[in-house]
Formats: C-alpha cells, structure tokens, sequence
C-alpha cells in the first residue's frame, strides 16, 4: 500500500509531521530546561512573598483546559504583546515558532516541579560547606547541588519532551491545524477531520510508542 501515490504521500506527511514534532520538541526542552533550572532553585532554595500566589501562578498552565490555554496565549500575544512583536517583526501566530511557545507554556511547568523536587533533596549543608572551603554561590551551585540534581533535571528533561511532543489543545488553537503545523498530534487531527482512520491510527501508535519511550 506504501507504494502506490497515495501511499508515498501518506509517508511524506508522517515524516514531515515527525520531523516537526522532535525539532519543536526538542527546542521546547532546551528552553525550559534553560528557564527551570535556575527558577526551581531560587525556589527551593530563598523565600520570597506570597509562595501560594507563586505556587498558583506556576501550577495553573498545567490545570487549565488545554482549549483554555490556547485562548489565553491567544489572547496575550496578539493583543497584550502584538504592537512588540509586530515592531520586531516576529509572527508567532500559525508558525512552527508557535509551536514551540505553546508547548513551553504548558511543559515547563513539569520541568520546574521536577527540578524544584530534585533541590529539595539536596541539604542547603553540602552548599555551605563548599562556601567555606572558598567557593563562590554560583560555584557551590554548578559544582556541589548540579550535579546532586542531575537525576531530577534528567527526569524533569524527560517529562518535559514527553508531555511536548503530545500537546494538542493549545497548539491548535494558536497555531491552527495546517500543514505548516502539523505536528504528529495536529496530524491525528488532520486525519481524521478528512476520514482518513488508518492515518490517524497510524499517527497514534507512533505517539504511544513515542510516549512508553520517554517512560
């Protein structure tokens, strides 16, 4: 069946969809991994005013409804930001560079809970002592509670691609449901809007095994 036309074009539209969705993926880890680190030890590590409040704010892309967090990112990019972005001259709206500021608001989330859990295991002591024996803050960090966390950043890594590469609800209504796009859960999308069942269960297997991978 792979062989016919129909069949070469389904292939092309996998592999265009899989290829997208790793790229996007991947940058999304890289960017929350760049913003949880840091976040995740400044709270573990100081106190700051009114943790509830920032607990909430933190924890709130992760309950909305996926739907919900579309409309929201909707909302603040086109018309809180949009005069900024248009003034740089930076589309964010319906481009793979939306893609990937959709699943950073709902991923990153996971990764600062997970890196935060990994610092709060590590006693503020091994730190203390590294200060003592001459290092800086920053030196204790990279060199003592870093490499302590590394099994957490690792698995917060982890869990952040993972819960990426799945998204669905936000990137759809962000970016829409085009080829341009078309990462693999917008493809089930796709698919299955044209009737095209086999497709759409295809996709899906390659998103569960994706998913029992990164598990």
């Amino acid at each position: 069946a792979f062989s016919t036309p129909k069949g070469h074009q389904f292939m092309r539209e996998i592999w265009a969809s899989l290829r997208l969705s790793f790229i996007t993926s991947i940058a999304t880890t890289f960017l929350a991994l760049v913003i949880a680190v840091p976040a995740a030890y400044a709270l573990s590590r100081f106190k700051y005013p009114f943790p509830m409040i920032v607990d909430t704010i933190l924890d709130l892309p992760i309950v909305l409804p996926p739907l919900v967090a579309g409309v929201a990112l909707l909302t603040v990019t086109r018309y809180w930001l949009g005069p900024l972005f248009d003034a740089m001259g930076v589309q964010l709206h319906y481009t793979p560079r939306g893609i990937v500021v959709a699943q950073l608001f709902i991923a990153a989330p996971f990764a600062v809970r997970a890196i935060k859990a990994a610092f709060d295991d590590i006693s503020p002591r091994y730190e203390e002592v590294a200060r003592t024996l001459g290092c800086t803050r920053f030196q204790a960090f990279f060199h003592v509670s870093l490499p302590l966390a590394r099994h957490g950043i690792l698995a917060g890594a982890i869990m952040t691609w993972a819960r990426a590469v799945s998204e669905f609800g936000p990137i759809l209504i962000f970016c829409g449901a085009s080829e341009k796009t078309a990462v693999l859960p917008i493809r089930v999308y796709l698919f299955n809007s044209a009737a095209d069942i086999a497709g759409g269960v295809v996709t899906s297997v390659i998103l569960i095994v994706m998913a029992a991978t990164a598990l």
